[in-house]
């Protein structure tokens, strides 16, 4: 057992209507189980761009993926046990971790391009 953290990498704001939003502020894990990280958000934008990050302890955040209406990319990485959905209509883009391993233990930020 371990404990994800989360937080707000930014909430860069184009608008009153642009925000992301993690209302957890840490999970506790099991290694090896599947854990999800939710992050919702608030635009006005037809086509957001919403993006994942880590952190490990005493490192700089790194990139983790990236969601959008089109497309999708993973630091390859992070391409074999994360992945996240871009629900566009309840407006979240869930991170999803499979197997979990006690070196995923680290702060996760969802973050919303304008």
């Amino acid at each position: 057992m371990f404990i994800l953290q989360f937080s707000v990498i930014y909430n860069i704001r184009k608008s009153k209507e642009d925000s992301v939003n993690q209302l957890e502020v840490e999970q506790v894990v099991f290694e090896g189980k599947t854990t999800i990280i939710n992050c919702s958000f608030t635009t006005a934008q037809a086509y957001p761009y919403l993006f994942w990050y880590v952190q490990y302890v005493n490192e700089a955040p790194q990139y983790l993926l990236r969601r959008d209406r089109n497309s999708e990319d993973n630091a390859p990485r992070f391409k074999d046990r994360f992945s996240a959905t871009l629900d566009n209509e309840k407006k979240t883009v869930p991170l999803l971790i499979n197997n979990a391993q006690i070196f995923d233990s680290a702060v996760y930020y969802c973050a919303l391009r304008p």
